[in-house]
């Protein structure tokens, strides 16, 4: 088949508003023009799998803007001597998973599907820190913002966030072995 062309080898079934299910054929050939510069030639394509998706970027920032929060809120919370509550944590984590997956979804090109990978070991990361720290409020132990400053985890999150962000600004996944 030239360019521009697809074809649905599949009967499919069509909801319409006025006359409800209707079969479509199974042979139907869609023809797009392709385009062309102002002397004619057909534009060159480009990879389908270079960079960021403009898609996966808007999602990937706001799993990142998420991530961040619920660190944020933990920091504030144990610098400010305020006990971490299940109920928030477990929001922000639900809304993370949910954004996770939309970035997941959104995930088109190679560096989209690596990205993914790296935002779902953030919130594994994140998950960790704040389990970790509800068991000490659990067990009565007090976290000071030394020990918070001096754990592996919020570490990990921090320069995991900071690989991210830059990868986001140049456009295209790199494999960061700080992210490892």
């Amino acid at each position: 088949m030239p360019p521009g062309t697809y074809k649905r080898l599949e009967p499919a079934l069509i909801d319409h508003p006025v006359f409800g299910l209707l079969a479509a054929p199974a042979d139907i050939t869609l023809t797009l023009p392709v385009a062309r510069t102002a002397s004619g030639a057909a534009l060159p394509s480009t990879p389908a799998n270079s960079g960021f998706s403009k898609q996966f970027l808007r999602a990937g920032i706001e799993e990142m803007a998420l991530i961040r929060g619920c660190r944020s809120a933990l920091v504030n919370s144990i610098e400010n001597n305020y006990p971490i509550q299940e109920n928030w944590v477990e929001s922000y984590r639900g809304w993370a998973s949910t954004s996770l997956r939309l970035a997941s979804v959104a995930a088109s090109t190679d560096s989209d599907r690596s990205a993914v990978q790296l935002l779902s070991n953030e919130l594994d990361n994140m998950k960790a820190l704040s389990d970790k720290l509800l068991a000490e409020r659990k067990m009565m132990h007090i976290v000071s913002s030394e020990t918070l400053n001096d754990d592996p985890l919020n570490h990990n999150i921090l320069t995991w966030a900071r690989s991210l962000a830059s990868m986001v600004v140049g456009g295209e996944f790199v494999d960061d072995a700080s992210c490892r």
